[in-house]
């Protein structure tokens, strides 16, 4: 098994990039969310699916272990 370490700038930009994403697909939920104009229930499912990953994948990063 390979131990991989992530540097500050690393861990802050990969938490930057999915702190983005997860806003995108918060977006796109409340876009196409069933009291819209826009409404798709495949589409705003799919969005809760990918918010919720990309939040256990923040929390998951947030409990590496840090660098010293």
């Amino acid at each position: 098994m390979n131990i991989y370490l992530l540097n500050h700038d690393s861990r802050e930009k990969i938490e930057e990039t999915l702190i983005q994403m997860k806003a995108v697909a918060m977006l796109i939920n409340e876009t196409t969310s069933p009291d819209s104009d826009n409404r798709n229930d495949h589409v705003n499912t799919c969005a809760w699916m990918i918010a919720e990953r990309l939040e256990e994948t923040l929390e998951a990063l947030d409990n590496l272990p840090k660098q010293k």
